[in-house]
């Protein structure tokens, strides 16, 4: 139930700042300007709770609403109004659900969507306009997908398939998000070992993602990832 906190202007090594509500884990993750979201995820069972805590002062998360289901494993983005949790698994299901949240209230999330496949494992980058959700593990065919659905934040409709990433697979990978691409990095890769390749998707154009031809340094399974 950590919360961990460390500066951007030195490298220090972070500090314990407060506890989330509950102890879990696969959670999906979210930020407004001023507030970081904690949002779903299994302790086990699943939870359908939505953490909030301050960046502007140290202490515990506050449970400031539900997600209309519980789940975990699920894709977190985020537009300047609004955040989002979508995909997952309730245990067994895999889900397709597209959930959204107000910053300005503390209120319950409402479902405004689907994804084009019921997947778990799955990641989300954020672009300014539009919520981007890359691989994961469907049920049937059981397997991994290579595909990438968009979502455009002001209008609550479904996603749409705009592509696929270089490889199947990659579920459990990290998303990160600059001004203009996404970034999906390591993750197993067709069930034969963790990945390390670094793959890119414009928000600009729509298409598949490309290998970007540079690679982690390791091989890993489920990394974290940050942006500037």
């Amino acid at each position: 139930n950590i919360i961990d906190k460390f500066a951007f202007s030195n490298n220090v090594t972070g500090t314990d700042v407060g506890n989330l509500t509950v102890a879990r884990r696969q959670v999906c993750s979210q930020s407004s300007s001023t507030h970081g979201y904690t949002t779903g995820g299994t302790a086990p069972p699943n939870t359908n709770i939505c953490d909030k805590f301050a960046y502007a002062s140290d202490g515990d998360a506050t449970d400031v609403g539900d997600n209309t289901l519980l789940r975990s494993a699920c894709a977190g983005m985020n537009s300047t109004t609004h955040g989002f949790t979508a995909g997952g698994t309730t245990d067994p299901t895999h889900r397709n659900e597209i959930d959204k949240f107000s910053f300005a209230s503390n209120n319950n999330a409402t479902d405004v969507g689907d994804l084009t496949q019921a997947r778990t494992g799955t990641q989300g980058a954020s672009s300014v306009t539009h919520g981007y959700v890359m691989s994961g593990y469907i049920a049937s065919p059981a397997g991994l997908t290579k595909r990438i659905d968009k979502f455009a934040f002001a209008t609550n409709n479904n996603s749409t398939n705009i592509g696929d990433v270089a490889t199947a697979g990659h579920s459990g990978g990290s998303c990160t998000s600059s001004v203009t691409h996404g970034y999906l990095c390591g993750g197993p890769n067709n069930n034969a070992g963790y990945g390390h390749t670094i793959l890119r998707t414009s928000f600009s154009t729509d298409g598949d993602a490309v290998d970007t031809l540079q690679d982690l340094t390791h091989w890993m399974q489920s990394p974290g990832g940050c942006q500037e």
